[in-house]
C-alpha cells in the first residue's frame, strides 16, 4: 500500500544527510513545479489506458440515465484547448492502434 511505501521513504529521508536532503528537496520541489515529466515518460498506450481507468471510476455508480445526461452536456459545446500541443499524444496513441488494426 501506499501507506507503507510512504513509511519507508520517511524512514529512509530520516537517515540522509544534509547535502543529500538538499538534493532530495530540490527533486521534490521539480515533480511538483513539473508534473508533466512524468506524463511525457508514459507510452501512448499507458496513458490512454489510464484514461480509460479514469472513465471507469467516473462511470461507477451511475445509472444509464445519469450517464447519459452527462455525455450530453460534454458533447454540447466543444472547447478548443488552451495548448494542442498538450494532446499530441493522442494522435500517437491513434497512429499506434491504427497500425494494430
Amino acid at each position: 500500500m501506499i501507506a507503507d511505501n510512504l513509511d519507508e521513504i520517511f524512514h529512509a529521508i530520516d537517515r540522509l544527510n544534509r547535502d543529500q536532503l538538499a538534493q532530495l528537496r530540490a527533486y521534490v520541489e521539480q515533480r511538483i513545479t513539473q508534473p508533466q515529466l512524468q506524463i511525457a515518460a508514459e507510452s501512448p498506450k499507458e496513458k490512454a489506458d489510464a484514461l480509460m481507468r479514469a472513465f471507469a471510476e467516473m462511470r461507477e455508480g451511475l445509472t444509464k440515465e445519469e450517464l447519459d445526461e452527462m455525455i450530453e452536456a460534454m458533447n454540447s459545446e466543444y472547447i478548443e484547448p488552451l495548448d494542442a500541443h498538450d494532446y499530441a499524444w493522442l494522435d500517437d496513441a491513434n497512429d499506434a492502434e491504427e497500425e494494430r488494426d
